[in-house]
């Protein structure tokens, strides 16, 4: 099995990129959470699968932002 790098130190800095990134970075958000709704998927696996793909990417920043959620939706 390849191993892969799950996280580095690397932090997003959002104050150094335009404010059209994020924006956009909001609309990709809303767009997938509404596709995964229209799939039918549970918004706490949507939750999990967002927490590592941050893992995967390697983003502590998106790690910190999205580790919380599957603890605020406790069902």
């Amino acid at each position: 099995m390849p191993s892969v790098k799950v996280m580095t130190d690397t932090r997003l800095q959002p104050a150094r990129h335009p404010p059209n990134v994020q924006r956009h970075l909001i609309a990709l958000d809303s767009a997938v959470e509404r596709a995964a709704a229209d799939a039918g998927l549970a918004p706490t696996l949507l939750d999990l699968i967002k927490l590592r793909v941050s893992q995967l990417n390697g983003c502590s920043f998106c790690v910190d932002l999205h580790r919380p959620m599957p603890a605020r939706r406790r069902e």
